[in-house]
């Protein structure tokens, strides 16, 4: 049974529907909001089991462990905290580690799998990005740097106290039941799905910073899959994953796969976007997860927005 911190989220839920493929029971850790989708209904209660878990509040992790026989943590668990405190980010993403790992050890949880981020890896413009890379954290990369402490911190300290410790660095993530739209893989399909006919990002400006690079999008039915992977795996033999679609893909290429689907994008911005560059590439070197967790993504660009588009048509979000 593997508990899914974070259960509630939208790669937390697609985690779980992956783990019960694979015939596992799963317990969802619910925070502040609860959403059931309809490919987990009829699990819920019998292969699917929810819980009330806060990592910040250790006595709720050690109740969850003590009522249900987890063998297997996925730590998802992790929010913008936009405008958060120093000490309250600190509290959650650091100190939330520290009781997760201590209730696993106290349980006897054979691993805790960590999900990471492509953010570790900023500073490097040449992908493929590949896992034995120095890395270089900057404060202004709030995501980086607490998942970059939380790779090392939560390495050590589950060394120390007898628990194993896996990292799982994830691409950039679109797919059923992404609700903040903050790739523009996201908004392109969701524009699709609305039948909106001449389409622009949110974003002011003819280039943001934020769609400069060629972005490793990975759909969350392949991420899942490498997470359910790891989660499973007899025995791993490296501390870092990357788990992606191994491809880098700009903007452009997003507006392209978007066009065969019938997204009708502004032209005078698709022109702009043709004479921008040079993009980073920021895909995900994928040796290490093929090798030893079997691990090859299904979906590419262009397939895994025409599935979402297609779910979004009769789920609208």
């Amino acid at each position: 049974m593997i508990l899914i911190t974070g259960g509630m989220g939208f790669i937390g839920l697609n985690t779980a529907q992956a783990l019960l493929d694979r015939g596992q029971e799963v317990v969802l850790g619910r925070h502040r909001s609860r959403h059931i989708p309809d490919f987990l209904a009829a699990a819920i209660g019998r292969t699917a089991h929810e819980v009330a878990l806060d990592v910040a509040d250790p006595d709720s992790i050690r109740a969850a462990l003590s009522t249900y026989p987890v063998d297997g943590i996925v730590h998802l668990a992790f929010s913008a905290w936009a405008n958060a405190a120093p000490r309250a980010e600190w509290h959650a993403y650091v100190d939330g580690l520290r009781h997760l790992l201590d209730a696993a050890a106290e349980a006897g949880v054979r691993r805790v799998v960590f999900a990471s981020s492509v953010d570790v890896y900023r500073g490097w413009e040449t992908g493929p990005l590949k896992e034995e890379a120095p890395l270089y954290p900057r404060w202004d990369s709030p995501i980086g740097l607490f998942k970059h402490a939380g790779e090392l911190l939560g390495g050590y300290y589950a060394q120390r106290i007898g628990v194993e410790f896996v990292s799982l660095r994830l691409a950039v993530i679109y797919g059923p039941l992404y609700h903040s739209l903050q790739n523009v893989v996201g908004q392109v399909c969701h524009a699709i799905a609305r039948g909106e006919r001449r389409w622009r990002p949110r974003q002011s400006g003819a280039m943001p910073a934020w769609q400069r690079p060629a972005n490793d999008f990975c759909y969350v039915k392949d991420c899942a899959d490498g997470i359910a992977r790891a989660a499973l795996a007899p025995h791993l033999a490296y501390p870092v994953y990357n788990i992606g679609s191994g491809t880098a893909s700009t903007v452009l290429d997003v507006l392209h796969a978007g066009q065969a689907l019938g997204l009708d994008p502004d032209p005078e911005w698709v022109a702009t976007l043709a004479t921008t560059g040079p993009y980073a590439d920021r895909s995900l070197a994928l040796g290490r997860a093929r090798e030893d967790l079997g691990y090859a993504p299904r979906f590419s660009l262009s397939s895994g927005m025409a599935d979402y588009v297609e779910w979004l048509r009769h789920h609208p979000e």
